[in-house]
C-alpha cells in the first residue's frame, strides 16, 4: 500500500469501452454467423441471421427499452475528475452484494520503497469517491433471440505510454459471482450468470476500476514509474441449445 505522498499524487485515469459480443458454437449457427443474404434462381431471398446476440446497455434497466436502443456496444462515461483515484483494496468479494462500500479500504505504508500496508493507517472507504470508479451495464439478448448461458468478461488493459499498468484492475459482479482482471489476468472462467438470459430478462452488472493499494508495483518510491490505463470489456456467452 502507498504511503501518503503517493496518496498526495497519484491519478489514474481509466477510460472504458464495453464490447458486446456473442460466442457461437457448432455449426448450427456457423452458416447464419458469416452470411446476411442468400439468392435462389428467378427471384432474391433475404435471410434473417438465426445468431444468438447480445445487448449491453449503460442507461436503460429492462429488456424491452434495451432492446429498442439496440446496442452491442456502451460508452462509459468517466470525467477527468472522476478517473483521478487514490490506492485501494478490497476484502473478498463474491457478488455484487460483497462489493458494498464498507468491503473496501485505504491505507499508507511506513516505508515508501516499500509496498506493505501499515495496518495502522488501514481505513475503511466511506465512500468509492476518489478510490473506486463504480459503474453499471445490463444486458440481454436481441428480441425472438434464443436464449445465452454462461456470461463471461475479459479484459484487455492498455497503457497510455510504456510504463507499468499492473496496478490497475477491475472487477465485474453480478448477483452470483465477480470476476477481476488485471493486465496480467485479462480472462477469468468465472460465470456471471447464474441461469439463462432471455430476450425477457435483464442481467445487471457492477463495475469497479481502481489502482490496487496491494499490487507490488504501488509504491511512493515508484511512482513515476506507473502508467494510466484504458480498459476495455468484452462480455461472451453460450446459445442454449433448442
Amino acid at each position: 500500500m502507498t504511503s501518503k505522498a503517493l496518496k498526495s499524487q497519484l491519478l489514474a485515469a481509466v477510460a472504458m469501452v464495453l464490447v458486446a459480443a456473442i460466442a457461437l458454437g457448432g455449426s448450427t449457427f456457423a452458416w447464419f454467423a458469416n452470411n446476411s443474404a442468400v439468392t435462389a434462381t428467378g427471384m432474391q431471398v433475404t435471410a434473417i441471421s438465426a445468431e444468438t446476440f447480445l445487448l449491453i446497455s449503460s442507461t436503460n434497466t429492462t429488456a424491452a427499452a434495451i432492446q429498442t436502443e439496440n446496442k452491442t456496444t456502451t460508452a462509459l462515461t468517466v470525467s477527468a475528475e472522476e478517473a483521478k483515484v487514490y490506492p485501494a483494496a478490497h476484502n473478498t468479494i463474491a457478488n455484487t452484494t460483497d462489493a458494498a462500500v464498507g468491503s473496501w479500504y485505504t491505507g499508507f505504508s511506513a516505508d515508501p520503497s516499500a509496498v506493505t500496508l501499515d495496518n495502522a493507517t488501514k481505513v475503511t472507504l466511506s465512500s468509492y469517491d476518489n478510490y473506486v470508479i463504480h459503474k453499471q451495464v445490463w444486458i440481454t439478448v436481441a428480441k425472438n433471440s434464443s436464449p445465452v448461458k454462461d456470461l463471461k468478461v475479459k479484459a484487455t488493459i492498455a497503457a497510455a505510454g510504456s510504463k507499468t499498468i499492473t496496478q490497475a484492475k477491475v472487477l465485474v459482479t453480478s448477483a452470483s459471482a465477480a470476476a477481476e482482471m488485471s493486465s496480467a489476468s485479462p480472462s477469468p472462467t468465472t460465470v456471471l450468470s447464474s441461469g439463462n438470459i432471455t430476450d425477457t430478462t435483464v442481467l445487471p452488472l457492477d463495475i469497479y476500476i481502481f489502482i490496487d493499494g496491494n499490487d507490488s508495483a504501488v509504491f511512493t518510491n515508484n511512482f513515476n514509474n506507473l502508467d494510466t490505463a484504458t480498459i476495455n470489456l468484452e462480455f461472451t456467452a453460450t446459445p442454449v441449445a433448442a
